[in-house]
């Protein structure tokens, strides 16, 4: 449990800075999938670290915007999916994320079990 909640944090400032100076979003994926190649020690832990940090951070960054102007394009493009609530789609981005994060997770730790010898 210490180590997920520590991976998570490191995870997630890593993401953070990471897409806060660059214009890439994908990094969602990329430092999950990397904290499952190396990190992880479960199965567990590669997915929940994924999951939490990626989804942390774009419903942290997805609260900003909308609290700093951007309720506007946040209407709109709830409208597109058929929200009646604006703020529904912080929501939704979130979960969309810590799902990549997840898989992300996911993928590095299995990756890493099918090169390494079972001991």
């Amino acid at each position: 449990m210490k180590g997920m909640i520590s991976g998570t944090a490191v995870c997630f400032f890593l993401i953070l800075v990471l897409q806060m100076l660059s214009p890439l979003w994908w990094w969602i994926g990329v430092i999950p999938f990397l904290y499952g190649l190396f990190r992880a020690r479960t199965f567990r832990e590669g997915v929940v670290t994924g999951t939490g940090s990626a989804g942390l951070v774009w419903f942290c960054s997805s609260l900003y915007f909308y609290f700093t102007g951007s309720r506007i394009i946040a209407a709109r493009t709830a409208e597109m999916f058929g929200l009646n609530v604006s703020w529904l789609m912080i929501l939704v981005t979130a979960v969309v994320a810590a799902a990549a994060g997840g898989v992300a997770g996911f993928t590095g730790y299995s990756l890493k079990n099918l090169f390494t010898p079972n001991s």
